[in-house]
């Protein structure tokens, strides 16, 4: 009887999960569970998956899939972004595909990790059996063991939108819990959620194929607003235990972003050994628009 109740309770608690996946492929407002002005800090490892896609990889709608799982079994710790990027990624000059969500930034981290096919994902830019680029099926333990991880930092991001001018002004702050080796940049840049357009797909269950329409692309890289790497934290090695570094930056959203749809990432990365060049030290989003 024990055991049946617990296939019973694992039954339930998968039909729920596959329910929520398949709600979310459109972003209805409100979308927003946070406000512009985050909450209070908590001490919690949080994780960047950037996954590298295109509107005519056939296998992508499923790896989307697959990210969004990943965020609902560990809700708030999992921030996903969306880089557009190399062949899949290349508009068409009409027809279908028009859409461009390429953008220079994402070009460069997608030439500087050899990207070349799609999807691949990285997590938390630090290399698992000693390469940075990872298959889908293999993202959500990986994921896990980057939440394992000892705390080291945690980050504040305030934003604030001035929705008559569109300006944003961000405000982000690194606490350091520990001493750490190294030097490391901040980087922050801008997403945009719920863009529709087609998607090409070979997986009836991720979708209808060949192509799903309406398709709403999640977490898509707009803009790095502090350049592709960011910008430097630290000129001497290591940082102590304690210390709280803070920076300002402010951003006109172009009018052709929904502001309701954009939110602002800011990561801490390590910057200077090439064993551990690149790896995120901590991950912070805050949405541009509070909730309606």
């Amino acid at each position: 009887m024990k055991i049946m109740r617990q296939l019973l309770q694992k039954t339930v608690l998968l039909v729920a999960i596959s329910a929520l996946i398949w709600a979310c492929d459109k972003v209805d407002e409100p979308y927003l569970s946070a406000t512009n002005n985050p909450q209070p800090v908590t001490n919690t490892q949080k994780v960047l998956l950037e996954e590298f896609t295109g509107h005519k990889c056939t296998n992508c709608p499923k790896a989307h899939l697959e990210a969004k799982n990943i965020q609902l079994l560990n809700p708030g710790r999992v921030i996903v972004v969306s880089i557009h990027a190399g062949f899949f990624a290349s508009p068409d000059g009409s027809g279908l595909f028009t859409a461009d969500y390429r953008t220079d930034e994402g070009t460069e981290i997608n030439t500087a990790f050899g990207v070349e096919s799609n999807p691949t994902g990285m997590i938390n830019r630090t290399k698992f059996n000693d390469k940075f680029l990872q298959g889908t099926d293999s993202w959500q333990g990986y994921v896990e063991s980057a939440l394992a991880k000892t705390l080291k930092a945690t980050i504040t991001l305030p934003v604030e939108w001035n929705s008559s001018t569109r300006s944003l002004t961000i405000n982000p702050s690194v606490k350091f819990l520990e001493e750490v080796s190294g030097k490391y940049n901040i980087c922050v840049v801008i997403t945009e959620d719920s863009l529709n357009s087609p998607q090409k797909n070979t997986d009836i269950s991720a979708g209808t194929v060949p192509t799903i329409d309406p398709y709403y692309h999640r977490h898509v890289l707009r803009k790095a607003v502090n350049g592709v790497w960011g910008e430097s934290l630290n000129s001497n090695d290591g940082i102590a235990g304690g210390t709280t570094l803070s920076k300002s930056y402010t951003f006109v959203l172009p009018d052709s972003w929904d502001e309701d749809h954009c939110s602002v990432v800011a990561y801490v990365s390590r910057m200077d050994e090439v064993s551990e060049k690149y790896s995120v030290l901590q991950v912070e989003e805050t949405h541009v628009v509070e909730s309606k």
